[in-house]
């Protein structure tokens, strides 16, 4: 790293006890995680051994923390993105709406995108692709954007 924007030494940076401590907080691993969590891995990732996935979804687990882990074992490393993307975008979507979190587990499955909901999540990314390659609209006709707000949003003095 370059010391050419700082006015000390990186590594003196580094050293100072509050970069220390915000470092070591962002560690993987170090804390369980306040927020539920999915966790998507292919069980012949090409990248990353999966035996570290696992590990750390059991220190998650073992810590109390809400995890689900889902292990692919057809995809890899660059497929498991595309395939897995209609039930990462199902489960946020469940999270935003608040509905209730399904039981924290491990579950090893054949793929993602065999599912009922994978392969209609799949179909709807090819349709939405295929809209924007022909340069159709992605909106319904009747959508309009929401009112603009026109509230002062300066504190009361």
């Amino acid at each position: 790293m370059s010391d050419d924007y700082l006015d000390i030494p990186m590594a003196d940076l580094l050293a100072e006890p509050e970069i220390v401590t915000i470092i070591d907080g962002l560690r993987l691993g170090q804390r369980a995680p306040a927020c539920p969590l999915l966790v998507v891995a292919p069980v012949h990732d090409q990248f990353i051994d999966i035996a570290d996935v696992d590990g750390q979804v059991d220190r998650y687990l073992d810590a109390g923390a809400h995890v689900q882990y889902l292990r692919d074992r057809l995809s890899e490393h660059i497929t498991l993105m595309p395939l897995s993307t209609p039930t990462a975008l199902e489960w946020l979507t469940d999270r935003i709406a608040r509905r209730p979190l399904p039981p924290p587990g491990i579950k090893t499955v054949w793929s993602t995108a065999a599912s009922l909901n994978g392969i209609r999540g799949l179909l709807n990314m090819a349709l939405v692709a295929a809209k924007v390659v022909l340069g159709r609209r992605l909106t319904p006709r009747s959508w309009s954007p929401p009112p603009a707000d026109t509230r002062d949003r300066r504190p009361a003095a």
